[in-house]
């Protein structure tokens, strides 16, 4: 991964090392000139391996949270590169035709070039320091078939290269060790790959036949089996290797050329880097301004789109590991609490010899550096294991799709991703530790000489006003922003900072604690547990983006705690009386939960920590399992039909082929299809084709991928890259696909739109069209990155949460025609249609004739099948050859893909239940403690009758009532907000229905339960074995 977040890895390993590197200056100056201080800090280290292990473990999850969607990162564009590399080699730049040259400007774009033009480029190319051969080529896509096997591949690859420049340019051998000779073909033999080969179970010397343009198939001979290729696609299933003339002559193209492949000094990997020096150099060489070509850098925009993916992903991972690296950082409030509790006495007696506070600080930072710099070393190792085991769920997800090309998935991982974590981790934690240390800095001497509880505060003293007074005026003005921009985070943080706000103002009046703060508990539950409805009655028009999870679930979890710990007495006497029906544990029932409740700073913590993580695995489960299930509804997503065929070009479902548009240009079918229907009805082995009034239920469309789009009415827009699908009768007349938002004319009394009505209305009027749901902007903006260059309908007002929508006026470029394709949007399709249609502009194929521009070739062609039907996709991909289509079977694809979304949702869940380990290891951290703190109180309740056993059981029901307090705030609030969630979708989507996931979520609260008490067995079980005797002497 060489960028993140738009910066370079390597200025951020720099950045983050020098940070470190002040770190560590600060805890140098403190050993030089507090030498002492230093050696009485790590001392504690080592003196209870037990809760050190404990806290170790706490400390390092942001960092394995970290490192692992690092690692995640780096997999992904290790894997990209590698997928590049393998299948174009030693091809790293290309010339072709520029189709947005001026030079094209209101011309048709050719996709050939003259050969000629390569005796004016060749010579800068050869001369240039960084390029190690420049090689003229034609290149085809085609259909094979070998009809001595009775095998077919319809993704092939013709190629054409020039023989006297091709040995400069790579050397490959066929599969006896011979060198593949170009020069050495008969006008009638190519080579084949082995891949190829092994496919089409082809053998030296076999003919096959290729179909690669109109007419029929050449008759080929292999003269041999190449042990590789020069390049190809990442969808090429065989490639077959000619001489250019040869091949010039096969594609009817004497004199062209569709590329010139530029292949840069260095490896298949090094030469990729030399790409921007030589792209400074001659990307504007007049020899292509002039003849409307360019230098494309083919290999390095790979690159660059495996940098954007990876940085998606490490978005993603992170952004849901927001909660677990929050309740880390309550962890280490925790343990320092903890051990400033522990050491109290020490402390004391330590300022009242003369030690300042700021020794205490240092002397606690100190310490806390030696468990943070251990637990982001470890942490960051740990998170390389734990990335590769995401990588390896994360590829079985891919292996799953149902299409032959499957995309491999390697574990890797860079090593400045490593020093990067580790110095993240570090840093991160010292700074929290920092912090803890100056709080717990703060203590009365002579109250911590005597090691007694400080006494509650009847009144918070003036920083308690100031920040109070900060709060409410922060709450004012985000309230104010919020409103005004619409932006309902912003808006419910400043709701939720104000009554926090006064409730510290109060505090510092005197008014009681418990009154104030339980109400403000109230307050944040009750306003972030709204129905979304209440909001929208406000304001109509709000917009919120993925922070709103975090930011809701932070506050609904403080406000269920708040009211929780300030309501002890109550609680404590309903656990008594429900305990108190049960003799054996009557007894033991009450001290075990009065002990935690008066504890009332660190129970809250360990709350809040099993809170936060139960509350957002619950939502995101919930949400997860009730959306998938609108994916049972085929018809809708498919539109009705059952396979889908995809000709050279087209777009294709859940994938971008990069290699495929730069390398070939093409777009369509080898062959032309004006009537599917005609072809269908003229072949009897394609007689399972459902009929509809006589007629072959099917659907044309003809997609032009190379075409530019900008708001007609808007004087400031630019044209941006975008897709423009022609639809043909065939497809209008036989979909089923839904329209999401239209125009009033269209729009119904409940809000629905009448779909049969707008179909017929694009197909009469010529000029109107309908888009992709994705083109349309959101007010739910829960994105995690992609393509911000491409076209979108976007006037003023427009959202896809909207009622109807005005009719918008888009201009198109069709840059392949060179001319102008100008419509009038007037719908969307449905949510869920661009799950196989692409994200494009929708038109009838009327609107090109009549704008003068000639209907684009077909590139997708849908069928509906009859019901039994088995294998549709195949036979209609063999009846269909010579079209060289390459199928889809459409309910296979989308079992597929929930399979593969199910797989990355419950990686998800489990990154999210790391946090898990956080509030289990709080758990321990507290009953390590609680049995030192205690030990004379242990000793009493032994001298009064209470057994072994009642003492460990006492222990466990401690952190039982921590652990089902948290569990249970946690799917209260988890539940409620899940639910809010899918009702509000259901206000554009009314097929949603909720669905909880109540197996998974108990299996997850057992989990964290059992775990919980088995950090706590230990020592109950130590406490249990402390003599009367012995714990009494102890004071």
């Amino acid at each position: 991964m060489d960028n993140l977040f738009g910066a370079p890895m390597s200025t951020i390993v720099l950045v983050m090392g020098i940070l470190f590197a002040i770190v560590m200056a600060v805890l140098g100056f403190i050993a030089v000139r507090n030498p002492v201080l230093v050696r009485m800090a790590i001392r504690n280290v080592p003196r209870r391996r037990a809760q050190t292990i404990l806290i170790v473990i706490g400390l390092m999850l942001a960092t394995v949270i970290i490192s692992s969607a690092f690692t995640t990162g780096d997999s992904m564009t290790y894997s990209i590169k590698r997928s590049a590399t393998d299948s174009l080699r030693s091809l790293d730049q290309l010339v072709r035709v520029d189709q947005k040259s001026p030079v094209w400007q209101d011309k048709q774009v050719p996709g050939y070039f003259s050969q000629g033009l390569f005796d004016q480029i060749g010579p800068a190319l050869d001369k240039d320091p960084d390029i190690k051969s420049a090689v003229p080529a034609i290149v085809s896509n085609a259909a094979v078939v070998d009809p001595r096997s009775r095998q077919f591949e319809v993704s092939g690859l013709l190629t054409g290269l020039d023989p006297s420049r091709i040995q400069s340019f790579d050397r490959i051998l066929t599969t006896t060790g011979e060198p593949v000779d170009i020069g050495g073909l008969a006008p009638n033999e190519v080579y084949i790959d082995k891949d190829g080969a092994r496919r089409l179970e082809a053998q030296t010397g076999d003919t096959i036949g290729v179909a690669a343009g109109p007419g029929q198939p050449a008759q080929l001979r292999i003269k041999g089996i190449a042990d590789g290729w020069y390049f190809k696609r990442q969808q090429t299933n065989v490639v077959l290797v000619g001489s250019l003339a040869q091949v010039q002559g096969i594609l009817g193209k004497p004199g062209q050329l569709s590329a010139i492949l530029v292949s840069n000094k260095g490896n298949f990997t090094t030469g990729e880097e030399r790409t921007g020096a030589v792209q400074a150099r001659l990307k504007d060489l007049p020899a292509l301004r002039q003849n409307g070509l360019e230098l494309f850098p083919l290999k390095s925009e790979i690159v660059k789109t495996a940098n954007d993916i990876a940085s998606i992903f490490v978005s993603i991972f992170t952004t849901f590991g927001l909660f677990s690296i929050g309740v880390g950082v309550l962890l280490i409030f925790l343990i320092f609490q903890m051990l400033a509790a522990e050491r109290k006495s020490e402390m004391g007696i330590s300022r009242a010899i003369g030690m300042q506070r700021s020794h205490l600080v240092r002397m606690f930072a100190s310490e806390g550096a030696v468990y943070s710099i251990g637990a982001a070393a470890i942490g960051a190792l740990l998170g390389i294991l734990v990335g590769f085991g995401l990588v390896h769920v994360v590829s079985q997800a891919f292996s799953n799709r149902s299409d032959n090309n499957q995309f491999s998935l390697s574990a890797h991982v860079a090593t400045r991703s490593v020093l990067v974590s580790f110095f993240i981790g570090s840093v991160f934690t010292f700074l929290t530790v920092a912090v803890a240390s100056w709080r717990i800095s703060k203590l009365n001497i002579v109250r911590a000489v005597k090691d007694v509880q400080e006494p509650e505060m009847q009144r918070a003293g003036r920083a308690a006003l100031i920040w109070g007074i900060v709060l409410v005026l922060l709450g004012v003005l985000l309230v104010g922003n919020g409103w005004v921009t619409s932006e309902l985070t912003l808006f419910g943080l400043g709701i939720s900072f104000l009554p926090i706000g006064v409730a510290l103002v109060l505090r510092n009046r005197g008014v009681p604690s418990r009154w104030v703060f339980t109400l403000v508990g109230v307050y944040l539950l009750v306003f972030w547990l709204l129905p979304p409805t209440v909001f929208h009655k406000l304001k109509d028009d709000w917009s919120q983006n993925f922070s709103i999870f975090f930011v809701s679930g932070a506050l609904v979890v403080t406000g269920g705690v708040l009211v929780v710990m300030n309501n002890s007495t109550t609680i404590l006497g309903l656990v008594s009386r429900v305990g108190g029906r049960f003799r054996r544990f009557a007894s033991i029932v009450k001290p075990a939960v009065a002990y935690p409740l008066r504890s009332g700073t660190r129970t809250g913590l360990s709350i809040a920590m099993f809170s936060a993580v139960i509350f957002s695995i619950i939502v995101m489960a919930t949400v997860n399992v009730s959306f998938d299930h609108l994916l049972e509804d085929k018809p809708r997503l498919t539109g009705g039909y059952e396979v889908i065929a995809l000709g050279i070009g087209a777009p294709r479902p859940f994938q971008e082929d990069q290699q495929n548009r730069s390398i070939t240009r093409q777009s369509g079918l080898l062959n032309s299809v004006t009537d599917l229907s005609k072809i269908v009805v003229a072949d009897p082995t394609l007689n399972f084709v459902s009929r509809a009034n006589g007629q072959p239920s099917v659907g044309t469309m003809r997609t032009v991928t190379d075409a530019q789009a900008k708001l007609a009415d808007d004087s400031n827009a630019v044209l941006k890259d975008t897709f423009l699908t022609g639809l043909d009768d065939d497809f209008i007349s036989s979909n089923r696909y839904n329209i999401t938002l239209a125009t009033p004319e269209f729009t119904k009394a409940d809000g629905s739109v009448d779909a049969p009505a707008f179909w017929r209305a694009l197909r009469d009027r010529p000029g109107t069209a309908v888009v992709s749901p994705l083109l349309v902007p959101s007010r739910r903006n829960f994105n995690f990155g992609g393509p911000q260059d491409r076209f979108a309908l976007d006037p003023t007002g427009l959202y896809i949460e909207n009622k109807t929508m005005d009719p918008v006026k888009v201009s198109v470029y069709d840059r392949a025609a060179g001319k102008n394709v100008d419509v009038q949007v007037i719908g969307v399709l449905d949510d869920l249609a661009f799950l196989f249609l692409p994200s494009a502009i929708y038109t009838s194929t009327y609107t090109f004739e009549s704008a003068g521009v000639a209907p684009p070739p077909a590139t997708q062609l849908f069928f509906n099948v009859e019901p039994g039907t088995t294998d549709a996709a195949p036979k209609i991909e063999a009846a269909l050859f010579t079209y060289g289509m390459d199928t889809l079977d459409l309910n296979k694809e989308i079992d597929s893909q929930r399979q593969a979304r199910r797989s990355i949702f419950d990686l998800l869940t489990g990154y999210m239940a790391l946090g898990l380990v956080v509030g289990i290891a709080a758990l321990g951290v507290i009953s390590a403690r609680a049995v030192v703190e205690r030990r004379h109180h242990i000793g009493v309740l032994r001298a009064i009758g209470f057994t072994r056993s009642m003492v460990s059981t006492s222990f466990l029901l401690e952190s039982s009532f921590v652990a089902l307090l948290g569990i249970m705030i946690g799917v209260i609030t988890g539940v409620i907000t899940g639910y809010n969630i899918v009702q509000d979708a259901r206000s554009s989507e009314t097929n949603l229905t909720l669905v909880i996931p109540w197996t998974r979520i108990v299996i997850i609260v057992v989990g964290a339960y059992v775990f919980s008490l088995v950090t706590t067995v230990a020592p109950a079980r130590q406490a249990s074995r402390i003599a009367p005797a012995d714990a009494l002497r102890y004071e």
